[in-house]
């Protein structure tokens, strides 16, 4: 399945093309954050990576096998973090789609074969999108790409403390 021809500009991260049919939501906190959908006659497991509620986003998606899918129908989850634990674990070591939403709203995407676990593989892939947008290294871009990434580390130490 070409997964590269899935995602089209400016669609919903749940419904990245016209053809995505038979949504399947999960886990919701105001829009959907993970579930399925069937595109292609496949069906594709999504999910955000990290935080929707942010206006960039990261979202993913894999192609289930027809025995995955199957197994699919009487899943339940106790909590949160077994779902989470479930979905991202489906994403390890595959042939996946990355996407970049900015308000929900899908802008730049790419196939990606994970070596790793799914985060890792989205952090890479933000990467390559930075070095994409700044192909000649500008200085200045690079250094309000750098507060960026120093706002939320930063940021994060004060919370926990």
């Amino acid at each position: 399945m070409n997964l590269d021809a899935l995602v089209k500009r400016g669609r919903l991260p749940w419904s990245p093309s016209a053809q995505a049919l038979d949504l399947d939501v999960w886990h919701q906190y105001e829009v959907p954050l993970a579930g399925t959908f069937v595109w292609d006659g496949q069906t594709v497991l999504f999910t955000v990576v990290g935080d929707a509620s942010e206006p960039l986003s990261i979202w993913a998606y894999v192609s289930l096998s027809e025995n995955e899918a199957e197994g699919l129908q009487d899943l339940e989850f106790d909590t949160d973090d077994e779902l989470r634990d479930f979905v991202t674990g489906k994403f390890s070591r595959r042939n996946v789609v990355l996407a970049l939403a900015y308000d929900l709203s899908l802008s730049e995407w790419s196939p990606v074969e994970l070596e790793g676990d799914l985060l890792h593989g989205a952090v890479k892939f933000i990467q390559d999108v930075v070095k994409a947008h700044n192909p000649n290294g500008d200085p200045g871009t690079e250094l309000r790409a750098g507060l960026a990434a120093a706002d939320v580390v930063v940021t994060q130490d004060l919370v926990q403390t």
